[in-house]
């Protein structure tokens, strides 16, 4: 009550911030529009949501941030499988790249993630997740392997 509510002051709010995440991972994805005055509308861009994340905004309840998590774990496998499914390799090795700053305040794990989409997905996310002689178990050749690289230089498949 008599607080000046802006951008500012929506984006700061942990329930804010998942609408905002929710809308950027959707298959249905639009900008989303900041009004300024009637003569000055402006479309938001992503870096919002990928440097302010969900689990580190406000929360009337603490709680709150713990009911966030399971839907910010969904939201992002459903992405992930979604770009493996299409072969979008890009857009899903910069989805894996911002993953810890997307769970940043949330007690979501990785592996867990990854382990998610491997199970629910329709191509061949298993065999991604495989170690196989040609890539031992060090974690640059892991990573690579699940990123679809061959190589530093690999554009992948």
């Amino acid at each position: 009550a008599g607080q000046m509510l802006d951008y500012r002051t929506w984006k700061a709010r942990g329930w804010c911030r998942l609408e905002r995440l929710s809308q950027q991972l959707s298959s249905r994805r639009s900008k989303p529009l900041l009004v300024k005055r009637s003569d000055a509308v402006f479309e938001v861009g992503a870096q919002d949501c990928f440097l302010e994340p969900v689990g580190l905004g406000d929360f009337s309840f603490d709680e709150d941030r713990a009911r966030v998590t399971p839907v910010v774990h969904r939201l992002i496998v459903k992405k992930l499988q979604a770009l493996h499914d299409a072969g979008a390799w890009e857009d899903y090795r910069c989805l894996m790249a911002w993953f810890p700053m997307l769970t940043k305040g949330l007690d979501i794990n990785w592996q867990d993630v990854i382990d998610t989409t491997a199970m629910h997905s329709k191509g061949s996310f298993n065999s991604i997740l495989a170690v196989t002689p040609e890539s031992p178990r060090d974690i640059v050749a892991r990573f690579q392997h699940l990123l679809r690289m061959d190589g530093a230089a690999s554009r992948g498949s």
